[in-house]
């Protein structure tokens, strides 16, 4: 057998490399693991999902999008039951939040807290269902109530729906009737 020439030696290299990065990925999609959203709860973007994480979970998140910036720490107290510590910075407060108490303020800084209480875990045949209250330790700027449900279609998609929030997360057109989230 020759001996590779020292050119070919960091393509070798870079192929083998690109193929344990390729096996690595197929092992992470057959766990099928909940994520987390931009809130810090486990869900999709910014809707929660009836999901938990695993016992003793516990994450810190640094998020920002648009005006807001969150730093959140999550941790699972329960196989069922989850809560959030968040702090919010929103820049520009007074353009997105009209109070006449805070006209002036450029930037506002808001601690909250949400529970996360899972109802029925997911069978065969029923999805999992949740129950959150957000922000319910605080100002109440973030609050919200929520239900919802997520079900497992197979081993590759989830289908989650609810319904809410409730809280001061509702515009003027909807504050009698909460809102329907699918995903």
């Amino acid at each position: 057998m020759t001996p590779l020439k020292p050119s070919c030696r960091p393509l070798l290299g870079r192929f083998l490399f690109a193929l344990i990065c390729l096996f690595s990925t197929q092992a992470s999609w057959a766990q099928f693991a909940p994520s987390l959203n931009l809130s810090g709860q486990t869900g999709l973007i910014n809707m929660p999902s009836a999901e938990q994480q695993g016992d003793g979970f516990l994450s810190f998140d640094l998020s920002r999008f648009g005006a807001i910036a969150r730093n959140t720490l999550r941790f699972q107290i329960s196989p069922h039951l989850s809560g959030v510590i968040r702090y919010v910075d929103l820049h520009d407060y007074d353009q997105y939040v009209r109070q006449p108490d805070c006209s002036n303020a450029d930037t506002y800084y808001d601690r909250n807290f949400d529970i996360i209480y899972q109802i029925l875990k997911e069978g065969r045949f029923w999805p999992a269902i949740t129950v959150g209250v957000q922000d319910f330790i605080g100002t109440g700027l973030f609050s919200a109530e929520y239900i919802v449900g997520t079900k497992a279609l197979g081993t590759r998609l989830k289908m989650t729906g609810g319904v809410g929030p409730w809280g001061r997360q509702h515009n003027d057109d909807n504050h009698r009737h909460g809102r329907i989230m699918h995903s």
